[in-house]
């Protein structure tokens, strides 16, 4: 799992994190804080799976393994759960939501910035957002956009 991991409510995960080697075995792993309703964690298989059910901001989360003797390493990484876009959505500023792998996010100020194999992201007079098959507009006067068209 790399850092800053970004799944979407309904879409299945399974990623497994990486072992560990040396240390005194047996070697035992934790992940803190409890995963978002829908994720388990099998410190057997050192596993993330699940369909996540809810929405959750970036929240950061401690892997920890420790050996018999105590010794003990911990990564840290951040997980990130989102709605898929949908047309009619509006997109506040500072949100987001997913287009399969990709993710289209209006900024605080009002720009909207689009993550795919590359990153689009518009100027502030800027008023539609097209790539590969999404579209997006802004909502007149505001710093709203919404969803027109999905891939």
């Amino acid at each position: 799992m790399n850092p800053g991991e970004q799944y979407t409510v309904g879409v299945a995960v399974n990623v497994t994190l990486p072992e560990a080697s040396g240390g005194n075995p047996p070697l035992t792993y934790s992940l803190t804080p409890s995963l978002p309703a829908g994720l388990a964690f099998s410190a057997t298989t050192r596993a993330v799976s699940g369909t996540p059910t809810t929405l959750q901001p970036r929240t950061q989360y401690a892997y920890r393994v420790t050996d018999t003797d105590g010794d003990a390493a911990t990564v840290h990484f951040g997980i990130t759960i989102e709605a898929a876009c949908t047309v009619g959505q509006v997109v506040r500023p500072g949100n987001a939501c997913r287009v399969g792998t990709h993710r289209f996010e209006v900024l605080v100020d009002g720009r909207a910035r689009y993550h795919g194999v590359v990153t689009v992201t518009l100027g502030l007079n800027q008023t539609r957002i097209t790539v590969n098959g999404f579209s997006a507009e802004r909502i007149s006067d505001t710093n709203d956009w919404r969803v027109v068209s999905l891939p």
